[in-house]
Protein backbone atom coordinates (compact mmCIF):
# COMPACT_ATOMS: atom_id res chain seq x y z
CA UNK A 1 0.00 0.00 0.00
CA UNK A 2 1.23 3.78 -1.19
CA UNK A 3 1.08 6.30 1.31
CA UNK A 4 -1.77 7.94 -0.89
CA UNK A 5 -3.83 5.50 -0.04
CA UNK A 6 -3.29 4.93 3.23
CA UNK A 7 -3.41 8.76 3.65
CA UNK A 8 -6.66 8.18 2.05
CA UNK A 9 -7.90 5.77 4.67
CA UNK A 10 -6.81 7.96 7.72
CA UNK A 11 -7.57 11.22 6.44
CA UNK A 12 -11.86 10.78 8.15
CA UNK A 13 -9.94 9.89 11.42
CA UNK A 14 -7.62 13.15 11.67
CA UNK A 15 -10.49 14.89 10.59
CA UNK A 16 -12.73 13.18 13.62
CA UNK A 17 -10.21 13.67 16.00
CA UNK A 18 -9.68 17.51 15.13
CA UNK A 19 -12.98 18.16 14.88
CA UNK A 20 -14.05 16.80 17.84
CA UNK A 21 -10.39 18.63 19.71
CA UNK A 22 -12.31 21.71 18.82
CA UNK A 23 -15.75 21.36 19.78
CA UNK A 24 -14.73 19.44 23.01
CA UNK A 25 -12.60 22.99 23.83
CA UNK A 26 -15.50 25.64 22.60
CA UNK A 27 -18.12 23.62 24.78
CA UNK A 28 -15.37 23.34 27.89
CA UNK A 29 -17.21 26.18 30.23
CA UNK A 30 -20.32 24.25 29.87
CA UNK A 31 -19.07 20.89 30.47
CA UNK A 32 -17.57 22.53 33.50
CA UNK A 33 -20.70 23.26 34.59
CA UNK A 34 -22.04 20.01 34.68
CA UNK A 35 -19.25 18.80 36.43
CA UNK A 36 -17.60 17.03 33.46
CA UNK A 37 -13.71 17.36 33.18
CA UNK A 38 -13.03 18.54 29.40
CA UNK A 39 -9.13 17.70 29.97
CA UNK A 40 -10.03 14.28 30.72
CA UNK A 41 -12.48 14.22 27.55
CA UNK A 42 -9.90 15.67 25.31
CA UNK A 43 -6.79 13.34 26.74
CA UNK A 44 -9.83 9.96 25.92
CA UNK A 45 -9.67 11.43 22.85
CA UNK A 46 -6.01 11.71 22.14
CA UNK A 47 -5.60 8.35 23.37
CA UNK A 48 -8.65 6.85 21.33
CA UNK A 49 -6.94 8.44 18.13
CA UNK A 50 -3.54 6.74 18.73
CA UNK A 51 -4.81 3.71 19.24
CA UNK A 52 -7.25 3.57 16.34
CA UNK A 53 -4.48 4.84 14.12
CA UNK A 54 -1.68 2.15 15.89
CA UNK A 55 -4.44 -0.45 14.59
CA UNK A 56 -4.92 0.69 10.80
CA UNK A 57 -1.22 1.11 10.68
CA UNK A 58 -0.75 -2.80 11.92
CA UNK A 59 -3.84 -3.57 9.79
CA UNK A 60 -2.67 -2.06 6.81
CA UNK A 61 0.39 -3.41 7.19
CA UNK A 62 -0.71 -6.93 7.15
CA UNK A 63 -2.55 -6.77 3.56
CA UNK A 64 -4.37 -9.79 4.64
CA UNK A 65 -7.78 -9.40 3.22
CA UNK A 66 -7.45 -12.34 0.78
CA UNK A 67 -11.04 -13.01 1.76
CA UNK A 68 -14.29 -12.62 4.14
CA UNK A 69 -12.61 -13.97 7.09
CA UNK A 70 -9.76 -12.74 7.32
CA UNK A 71 -11.39 -9.35 6.96
CA UNK A 72 -13.92 -9.66 9.85
CA UNK A 73 -10.98 -11.94 11.83
CA UNK A 74 -9.06 -7.96 11.29
CA UNK A 75 -11.88 -6.08 12.38
CA UNK A 76 -12.21 -8.04 15.46
CA UNK A 77 -8.56 -8.00 16.32
CA UNK A 78 -8.42 -4.21 15.81
CA UNK A 79 -11.85 -3.95 18.23
CA UNK A 80 -9.73 -6.38 20.82
CA UNK A 81 -6.49 -4.28 20.95
CA UNK A 82 -8.67 -0.97 20.52
CA UNK A 83 -10.58 -1.95 23.98
CA UNK A 84 -7.55 -3.61 25.49
CA UNK A 85 -5.33 -0.56 25.14
CA UNK A 86 -8.19 1.99 25.93
CA UNK A 87 -9.08 0.00 29.01
CA UNK A 88 -5.52 0.09 30.22
CA UNK A 89 -5.80 3.81 29.80
CA UNK A 90 -8.73 3.92 31.73
CA UNK A 91 -7.51 1.89 34.68
CA UNK A 92 -4.38 3.57 34.41
CA UNK A 93 -5.98 7.15 34.99
CA UNK A 94 -8.50 5.63 37.89
CA UNK A 95 -5.12 4.40 39.73
CA UNK A 96 -3.40 8.07 39.33
CA UNK A 97 -6.41 9.98 40.00
CA UNK A 98 -7.49 10.57 43.61
CA UNK A 99 -11.51 11.37 42.62
CA UNK A 100 -12.04 10.14 39.03
CA UNK A 101 -14.40 11.99 36.95
CA UNK A 102 -16.99 9.01 36.05
CA UNK A 103 -19.06 11.24 33.69
CA UNK A 104 -15.87 11.69 31.60
CA UNK A 105 -15.07 8.49 31.27
CA UNK A 106 -18.37 7.77 30.45
CA UNK A 107 -18.99 9.95 27.80
CA UNK A 108 -15.72 8.79 26.12
CA UNK A 109 -18.13 5.54 25.10
CA UNK A 110 -19.56 7.67 22.46
CA UNK A 111 -16.38 9.07 21.06
CA UNK A 112 -14.78 5.32 21.22
CA UNK A 113 -18.03 4.58 19.30
CA UNK A 114 -17.27 7.14 16.63
CA UNK A 115 -13.85 6.10 15.77
CA UNK A 116 -14.99 2.39 15.67
CA UNK A 117 -17.10 3.48 12.83
CA UNK A 118 -14.93 5.40 11.17
CA UNK A 119 -11.92 2.59 11.37
CA UNK A 120 -14.76 0.46 9.75
CA UNK A 121 -15.07 2.12 7.34
CA UNK A 122 -11.64 2.91 6.70
CA UNK A 123 -11.33 -0.86 6.66
CA UNK A 124 -14.24 -1.75 4.03
CA UNK A 125 -12.73 1.11 2.05
CA UNK A 126 -9.31 -0.96 1.87
CA UNK A 127 -11.01 -3.88 1.07
CA UNK A 128 -12.44 -2.76 -1.63
CA UNK A 129 -9.58 -1.20 -3.07
CA UNK A 130 -7.86 -4.47 -2.34
CA UNK A 131 -10.31 -6.76 -4.75
CA UNK A 132 -10.17 -3.75 -7.34
CA UNK A 133 -6.21 -4.08 -7.36
CA UNK A 134 -6.54 -7.72 -8.09
CA UNK A 135 -9.75 -8.17 -10.26
CA UNK A 136 -7.48 -5.25 -12.73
Amino acid sequence: MNIKAFYAIIKPICTCYFVMYVCLTLISKWLKSKGIHSDVLRIGNLVIFFVTFLSLFIITRKRIFTNAFAFVQAIYGSVFIKMILCSVAVFTYIYNTTKPNKPAILLLMPIYLVYLALEVMAFLKLQNQLKSNTNA
